[in-house]
């Protein structure tokens, strides 16, 4: 049987790439708006869907109110909607 070391060490490196090209900056300002939105709703479908489903359960460990558009579980979105 094969060794998933390799794969597990590439898909590493592949992550470690694309986050240090990430700025600072840009993760404040992200930071800062899921601050001042009070909850945040994502959506996607398919391999994306399960990405965003993701992002919003970290953003909930995070302790703000995060969903899933699709779910039961999301709230009315009226009011105020930040788009950036």
């Amino acid at each position: 049987m094969p060794s998933i070391k390799p794969a597990i060490h590439l898909i590493m490196r592949e992550i470690d790439a694309v986050l240090s090209q990430v700025e600072q900056d840009v993760v404040d300002k992200l930071i800062a708006a899921l601050r001042k939105g009070g909850r945040v709703v994502t959506i996607g479908a398919g391999r994306v869907g399960l990405a965003t489903k993701g992002f919003a359960m970290r953003v909930g460990h995070l302790g703000l109110s995060a969903y899933a558009l699709g779910d039961a579980t999301v709230p009315s979105l009226g009011g105020e909607t930040i788009w950036s």
